[in-house]
């Protein structure tokens, strides 16, 4: 007896046009993401239409321009004069955008003198950077308030 094998082979070709297209992926990326007052800020991403301009708005009101990609390559921002917490920085350009969460730190310090002593010694607190015109409510030291002059 004799066996007979039909080896049939199907060859499939796919053309690239028929495939379903892969959507960009839009991004935004600030650098540092946490600054002060006067920090300088790179702005960077990609997905948005080539050779455009992307608008950044929040805190900072700017124009970027986009490369021959749809990429942000040549953009930074100084932080304003706005007050202290986190900010969502959002990139929008042709129907397209993206966020990014910027936080803005505190420059307020304070600096005791003398800066050691023992239980019971007068120290002088001196502070920079405070918001204008406000009263400094109250003082402690590790977690316990302590009176102070002028109160």
């Amino acid at each position: 007896m004799s066996v007979t094998i039909i080896l049939l082979v199907a060859i499939m070709s796919v053309s690239a046009m028929f495939l379903p297209s892969q959507a960009a992926t839009t991004s935004l990326k600030l650098t540092p993401v946490r600054g002060i007052i006067g920090t300088h800020v790179v702005v960077t991403g990609k997905g948005y239409p080539a050779n455009s301009m992307v608008s950044l708005t929040h805190f900072v009101t700017k124009t970027c321009p986009t490369n021959s990609t749809g990429g942000i390559t040549s953009c930074s921002f100084s932080v304003p004069s706005d007050p202290p917490g986190a900010y969502l920085i959002t990139a929008s350009a042709g129907g397209v955008g993206a966020n990014s969460k910027f936080t803005i730190g505190s420059r307020a310090h304070i600096i005791p003198v003398p800066n050691s002593g023992h239980a019971g010694s007068t120290v002088t607190v001196n502070g920079a950077h405070f918001a204008w015109n406000t009263k400094i409510t109250s003082v402690t030291f590790n977690g316990v308030q302590v009176t102070t002059s002028p109160s």
